[in-house]
């Protein structure tokens, strides 16, 4: 861990999880070098919102030391502000568009669920703390239509795109909206459990439901179990894990086994504790530190290299990983393409279009850098790979 990974966690500690120090925590790393960071995990604001109001306050109550070199520089004071106040505005209009949704979902009778950080930013201190990159929405399947039409007709939203489990549509203010008609994950060993989530849903306030602890709770897990296995999810959902263990009722060990997140489950939450909790960010098993260094250099969305390094690893050949990444079976196909759902005729054309589209000039590159990346990967880091998923139990959760 880098200097300035050790003073962001520890910002994040103090601003989130209210972390009193036994003695003042020094603070030595430039700015810009730790907000660049905790932006590169899609959480710059907590950074900004400290260096510019928390810090100086924190500093005359002892609980800081901030040396020179911490401290703000009068020519990066401008660009801090003008991030964080973009941010804050940001946080606004995600409120403005999912309460246009649920006023619309209300007035109409169409149940709906708020998921992941629509839920999440209501469990920080302060909303603003819990940053999103889309707003997620679930609705039974028989209603996404419905739903889909009467955001368009009475919301002002804009349909983008159809995708595997939901519909991407655009808020009168600018914000992303996942329309879900199913969680995904659904391919995963807690496939089953999570397709009974209408099942498990209680009534919070007209038509809008909520997760019960156990189940938000294992949807969080394993959301977290399947970025990880595609490369990598950051430290926020580390963050979320870390209030989530506060404020709501832990799954059972049966209900964890039963979805294959119980190893996972224990490493998520020592780390959640080595990062944020009181005893800091000393000391971790071998295991839990190589995790550690995929989250902290691969960033919010996790990297290339560790997606392919993971992927491979549960491949039984460099071959037969290429091939499978070339060619997707006719059910993956479907699941991508609503069309090739609808018309089955049309799956051996879906998937030549994707041959062409690896061949255009602005994914060549890309798929040049993957094939170098299996290239260069050895046999020992496959093998050290492919343990730590087994030592993690999430074989299954890499797609």
């Amino acid at each position: 861990m880098t200097d300035v990974q050790r003073e962001f966690l520890n910002i994040a500690r103090l601003q989130a999880c209210g972390y009193a120090p036994p003695e003042p925590l020094r603070f030595a790393v430039s700015p810009k070098d730790v907000t660049a960071f905790a932006r590169f995990q899609g959480m710059g604001l907590i950074a900004a919102d400290f260096y510019l109001k928390k810090a100086p306050e924190l500093e005359k109550r002892g609980m800081i030391i901030l040396e020179e070199s911490a401290a703000v520089a009068e020519g990066q004071k401008s660009g801090l502000r003008q991030f964080n106040d973009a941010e804050l505005y940001k946080t606004l209009m995600f409120d403005a568009d999912l309460g246009t949704a649920k006023k619309i979902f209300n007035e109409l009778k169409i149940d709906f669920i708020p998921l992941k950080g629509a839920v999440m930013r209501g469990l920080y201190p302060e909303k603003w703390m819990r940053q999103s990159t889309d707003i997620d929405v679930l609705v039974r399947g028989r209603e996404i239509g419905r739903a889909a039409d009467a955001l368009r007709e009475k919301g002002g939203f804009a349909l983008l795109k159809e995708g595997r489990h939901h519909f991407v549509m655009s808020g009168p203010t600018g914000w992303i909206l996942e329309l879900h008609h199913s969680l995904s994950g659904e391919d995963t060993p807690a496939g089953a459990y999570l397709k009974r989530v209408w099942e498990f849903a209680e009534p919070a306030s007209g038509h809008e439901h909520a997760l019960p602890d156990e189940f938000f709770h294992i949807y969080h897990l394993s959301h977290m179990a399947g970025h990880f296995g595609g490369g990598g999810c950051g430290v926020r959902p580390f963050l979320d894990l870390f209030i989530i263990n506060r404020v709501m009722k832990a799954p059972s060990e049966a209900a964890l086994s039963a979805v294959s997140l119980e190893k996972f489950s224990r490493m998520a939450d020592a780390l959640a504790e080595k990062w944020f909790g009181d005893a800091g960010v000393s000391g971790a098993d071998e295991m839990t530190l190589r995790v550690e260094e995929i989250l902290l250099g691969g960033g919010l969305f996790g990297s290339k290299e560790n997606e392919v390094l993971l992927k491979r690893s549960v491949s039984k050949s460099r071959a037969a990983y290429l091939k499978d990444r070339l060619i997707l079976p006719a059910a993956d196909i479907k699941s991508k393409y609503p069309a090739a759902a609808r018309h089955g005729f049309l799956v051996p054309f879906y998937q030549m279009g994707r041959w062409f589209s690896a061949l255009s000039p602005s994914k060549s590159g890309r798929v040049r850098s993957e094939v170098k990346i299996t290239e260069q990967l050895t046999d020992e880091r496959i093998s050290h790979a492919r343990r730590l998923l087994s030592g993690l139990g999430i074989e299954d959760y890499v797609k």
